[in-house]
């Protein structure tokens, strides 16, 4: 069975209007050096899929809050954020309970340096998945 041209060939990131911007240059550098990654293209692909959940998530704010259409996509899209790991599953709690209590709970939340992971994990791959799942 014959496999639409869109699901095909979409677009997985796009690059930046100003390429040569100081200040966008340096955050680049910056999130490749802290999550290991190993160009801009991927900094760029995870800006676009944040791009077009938010845009999602602004059209369903458009809706009324009984709508039924709302009610169920955002359902589903609060679903894959957390399959995402982007709110680690804890839709209902406001941002003062989840604002860590003590310095040990903000020291576990605190990234790690990439290079620790590094000398554990020898597939870059995999070292990215473990940056991004923990």
């Amino acid at each position: 069975m014959p496999v639409a041209r869109s699901w095909v060939c979409r677009k997985t990131y796009v690059t930046p209007r100003r390429p040569f911007e100081k200040s966008r240059l340096h955050q680049g550098l910056k999130r490749i050096g802290e999550y290991g990654l190993r160009n801009k293209r991927e900094v760029w692909r995870v800006k676009f899929t944040l791009a077009k959940i938010r845009k999602a998530a602004r059209g369903l704010l458009t809706l009324d809050e009984k709508d039924p259409r709302r009610l169920f996509e955002g359902k589903a899209r609060w679903s894959r954020l957390v399959k995402l790991r982007k709110n680690e599953g804890e839709p209902h709690r406001s941002r003062d309970e989840r604002r860590p209590k003590n310095k040990q709970q903000l020291w576990v939340l605190t990234p790690t340096p990439a290079p620790i992971f590094l000398w554990s994990i020898q597939n870059p791959v995999s070292t990215k998945a473990f940056l991004f799942s923990g």
